[in-house]
């Protein structure tokens, strides 16, 4: 886009007016200035400079003019102002490497990533005067490359994320947070020895990095594989004792493995770190119902539900703990939550017909269990209910 200058003339570099000249000391005077005032919020304190006169050369005066003219708006924190006076610069003289390393920060301040990361492309190939304003590039450029991973990894681009994480590892190949961040990526796309790898990069990358020992745990917990998963989820503990979803997974384990005194034991522990912990609250219930201590269920089973409520699990799990006290009715209620926050919950179907047949009310309880008899896991023991229902009294 063809920019023009404040008076409506095109920019003359061969042939400069004495205005020019004169503008021209004035700017760089003026821009030095800005330069050490200009708002860090930006981040461009101290990173930019007056006219570069690298090569011996030095931007025209409307070059100048603009690029100072962006330095006001950043001290003013007016971004937008400040990238557009940038891009004039650059638009006026395309080898301005200062104007496209503080256009490339602006709009990473902006939150436009690419852009930012085309700006300084431009301003590492073309060169920059200060040298820490240089040698920061680098740096500037694996953070823009990480942004815009994440900004696509939000709008669930997965490939898109891990091909701007991979750059950003190509610059800073030691950062535990972006090989995280890939790992996750590739769990959305289902390739979990992808991510495994990646989280195990992480891990190496910063061994006091807690999330990817729960990542690695969560994955060998989905394969069954529940030393590896416990070993993992203990690892995470062991650096953070305060990380709750840690707990969790080592919990989910335990009781995998039918080890609930375990689990127990460890939930217990994870609602005393964080008593709104609600996760924490309704896996706790959940064992001591295993371990048939019903009444102690419901306690942390209502508390779980007090800190959230949509749930569906949680009310299913109050009405088993309901069951066991035989509290029918209160089933029935609980059980009738559980399927409000989630239509096909075919296991809460199952402990509203068994409730209903402890209640006498058989022509319903016979219709819940018909209707879960089409689910394999309930099957046999649904049609042994009907059979039961329909023998003489």
């Amino acid at each position: 886009m063809g920019i023009r200058n404040r008076k409506g003339t095109p920019g003359s570099r061969l042939f400069p007016s004495r205005l020019a000249v004169v503008r021209l000391g004035a700017a760089r005077l003026a821009t030095a200035a800005l330069a050490a005032a200009c708002t860090a919020t930006a981040g461009l304190a101290n990173e930019t400079a007056d006219a570069p006169t690298l090569g011996g050369s030095s931007p025209p005066a409307e070059a100048i003019e603009h690029y100072s003219d962006g330095l006001r708006a950043l001290e003013a924190q007016d971004f937008r102002s400040a990238a557009f006076e940038f891009e004039a610069a650059t638009a006026t003289d395309s080898t301005y490497g200062d104007a496209f390393y503080a256009l490339g920060k602006t709009y990473k301040t902006l939150g436009q990533f690419d852009r930012a990361i085309g700006a300084l492309l431009h301003a590492q190939r073309l060169g920059v005067s200060l040298e820490r304003a240089m040698n920061a590039i680098p740096s500037q450029l694996a953070a823009a490359y990480s942004k815009s991973g994440l900004e696509a990894y939000q709008k669930h681009k997965y490939r898109e994320a891990i091909g701007a994480f991979e750059k950003a590892l190509e610059l800073r190949p030691g950062d535990a947070r972006i090989h995280y961040t890939v790992g996750l990526s590739h769990l959305r796309l289902r390739d979990e020895d992808a991510a495994k790898t990646a989280f195990q990069q992480a891990i190496e990358a910063d061994p006091e990095y807690v999330r990817p020992y729960r990542s690695l745990g969560d994955i060998h917990k989905q394969k069954r594989e529940f030393g590896p998963a416990a070993e993992a989820y203990k690892q995470a503990i062991a650096i953070d004792s305060t990380f709750t979803d840690a707990y969790s997974g080592l919990a989910r384990v335990q009781i995998a493995t039918e080890n609930f005194a375990a689990a127990e034991s460890t939930l217990r522990h994870a609602v005393a770190i964080d008593g709104e912990f609600a996760h924490g609250y309704m896996l706790l219930g959940h064992s001591l119902i295993q371990l048939t201590r019903y009444h102690e269920a419901v306690d942390p089973l209502r508390r779980s539900i007090d800190l959230d409520g949509k749930k569906a699990e949680t009310h299913y799990r109050l009405a088993e703990a309901y069951y066991g006290m035989g509290e029918y009715r209160k089933v029935a209620e609980a059980a009738r939550s559980a399927m409000r926050r989630r239509r096909d919950y075919v296991a809460a179907w199952v402990v509203l017909a068994d409730s209903l047949h402890k209640l006498g009310e058989v022509s319903e309880a016979r219709t819940w269990y018909t209707k879960a008899s089409s689910d394999s896991r309930f099957k046999d023991y649904c049609t042994y209910k009907l059979k039961e229902l329909s023998r003489p009294q």
